[in-house]
């Protein structure tokens, strides 16, 4: 077999590396390459032809992505699903395809908190002071009711708000799910939905921020899509119906 070779570079972005300690000296540990690296050997596709060859349902593809990453995945889908003809399916999960639209249904739910919320809410995002403690127990509410409803939260949902890139995610969202303000503020891709022509579900929570409305918008520009609804959850439906979650993604797939 001939060896393949790549140069490859490893980045460190936003991805909250930048608070671990301790670092290693010499290391670029927060925004930038940290190095490169050249990498020798054989394909793993080669290896396996060598072994009888790739079996052609082994060679299909499912792409699935949670919201900022499904949004990844349609733009994705959009762009190059005419280089990937392997490309068998594509599972949504609470991921928008319009953050104008987000924004006003996350108004609408905003409006549902009480006006001492939301006026702390309004006057710390207007005088910066977003990273207040006031500020950020007022938002908490939102999040316990739209992004995720278990009590008490899962570590993994604690560590990545604990270690999140902040830097990174205000200068893409802003400084909460409700309030954009970043790069992203107008990505919207609504009309172009019908030129997915992939097998398509998009599941969510009742209660979730990527609302079931905005979910039933995609699912109607998008032909032959399957939309379905968990039930008692948010935008961690994953998380918070773990079974049901498993059986739709099973369900479909098969």
């Amino acid at each position: 077999m001939v060896p393949a070779e790549a140069t490859c570079v490893l980045q460190c972005a936003g991805n909250g590396r930048g608070l671990y300690t301790p670092t290693l000296p010499g290391v670029q540990w927060r925004y930038g390459a940290v190095g490169n690296a050249r990498w020798v050997g054989v394909r793993v596709k080669d290896v396996l032809e060598r072994a009888g060859g790739i079996k052609p349902e082994s060679k299909r593809l499912h792409l699935f992505g949670s919201s900022w990453g499904g949004m990844l995945a349609m733009q994705y889908v959009l762009d190059r699903q005419r280089d990937q003809p392997e490309l068998d399916s594509l599972i949504l999960c609470g991921s928008p395809a319009s953050m104008i639209r987000w924004v006003s249904d996350c108004a609408a739910l905003l409006a549902e908190e009480t006006e001492e919320t939301r006026r702390v809410i309004r006057e710390h995002e207007a005088a910066g002071f977003t990273g207040c403690p006031e500020y950020q127990a007022a938002i908490l509410g939102f999040y316990r009711k739209h992004v995720c409803r278990l009590d008490p939260w899962p570590a993994g949902l604690e560590r990545s708000f604990a270690e999140a890139g902040y830097d990174v995610y205000n200068t893409m969202n802003g400084p909460s799910e409700f309030t954009v303000t970043g790069t992203l503020k107008t990505w919207d891709i609504m009309d172009r939905l019908p030129e997915i022509g992939v097998r398509t579900l998009l599941v969510g929570g009742r209660y979730d921020e990527c609302t079931p409305g905005h979910l039933e918008e995609m699912h109607r520009r998008i032909a032959g899509s399957q939309l379905v609804i968990i039930e008692d959850a948010s935008h961690l439906c994953f998380a918070e119906q773990p079974e049901e979650f498993n059986r739709v993604i099973n369900s479909f797939m098969t």
